[in-house]
């Protein structure tokens, strides 16, 4: 929460401020400086995830899973979307990875990613989530 109270008030600023670069003096510890490769890492660490599994998990081509984990390949919003049921994140957490890889985050006015939110929120792992989106008669995720 904290985070999102300094963005906030970043945001605030932002839009009452007429020199970009005294904006950016004052908040040059605040930019998120991480690497995507190293935010996904931090992850895999931190829950103590094997990559293997989290490939599997995903429902990723072993091979392009690997490269997107170790940074060979930049993966499409899609396959992080994809990538996140793997990494087991809930929406929270999606959210922040799509954002440090300076994408959009889901949009819970797109019924699609509406859906995804809401499996997302219950917790659902991909099979799930895929089967609830195909029941929504949405595109499924990777699809």
């Amino acid at each position: 929460m904290q985070s999102q109270k300094k963005t906030s008030r970043m945001i605030s600023q932002l839009n009452s401020i007429n020199d970009f670069e005294h904006f950016v003096e004052d908040h040059k510890d605040d930019f998120v400086r991480v690497s995507l490769t190293d935010h996904i890492q931090k992850i895999i660490d931190e829950k103590g995830l094997l990559k293997a599994a989290v490939i599997r998990a995903a429902d990723l081509d072993r091979v392009y899973g690997y490269q997107i984990l170790c940074g060979r390949r930049a993966p499409t919003r899609e396959k992080l979307i994809q990538l996140s049921f793997g990494l087991k994140l809930d929406l929270e957490e999606t959210q922040s990875l799509l954002k440090v890889a300076g994408l959009a985050p889901l949009y819970a006015r797109i019924k699609r990613e509406a859906a995804i939110i809401f499996c997302k929120n219950h917790r659902y792992d991909l099979m799930e989530t895929q089967s609830f989106l195909q029941k929504t008669q949405v595109r499924i995720i990777g699809e």
